[in-house]
């Protein structure tokens, strides 16, 4: 995949996916089946040792929990806090629509 791809030519890249917005809700464990691909990709990606998070906060504003999604996403207590978390480690924010 693309992130096999750039590690190949950038050793030492690390990468890591920080949702908090609408999308995050496709995540949850009951729509697996609805939203098979997406599940299947984030996946891959925890297979490719790339930690997806989503907030736990904005979940929470639509009745969402942390055991409403399935052990292979990690529940930020907010998705903002985990981006400057990277941040201070060093990484750089790449923001997706």
């Amino acid at each position: 995949g693309a992130i096999e791809k750039i590690r190949a030519r950038f050793p030492q890249t690390e990468f890591a996916v920080v949702s908090h917005g609408r999308e995050e809700f496709a995540l949850q464990s009951q729509y697996q089946g609805e939203y098979t691909e997406v599940h299947q990709q984030v996946q891959s990606l925890v297979a490719d040792e790339v930690p997806v998070h989503v907030c736990e906060t904005h979940a929470g504003w639509y009745g969402v929990s942390a055991e409403d999604f399935p052990q292979y996403v990690n529940v930020a207590p907010t998705g903002p806090g985990q981006v400057r978390l990277y941040q201070e480690l060093g990484y750089e924010l790449i923001v997706m629509d």
